[in-house]
């Protein structure tokens, strides 16, 4: 590791990466994007269908919209069971 004859700088970075303001912005930034991702993904199936594109492409995108969907279901569900 290059920063390893510094431990100054390697302690600061690992102040701003565990920092609990930064992790809640990063946190609330990944919140934002996937809630745009969602309504995104909707209307390019949407758009897809209407446009008459090949099953095959809109039933991937169509199965990678419920998997990101589940996933987000579940772990609202893991997190809040947690806390």
């Amino acid at each position: 590791m290059a920063l390893k004859n510094y431990p100054d700088e390697v302690r600061k970075i690992e102040i701003e990466q565990n920092d609990e303001r930064n992790l809640t912005i990063t946190n609330k930034a990944k919140a934002k994007a996937y809630d745009k991702m969602i309504y995104v993904y909707g209307a390019i199936i949407l758009a897809f269908g209407l446009m008459q594109i090949d099953l095959m492409a809109i039933i991937i995108l169509v199965i990678s919209y419920l998997f990101v969907v589940f996933s987000g279901i579940y772990y609202r569900s893991k997190y809040e069971k947690e806390m």
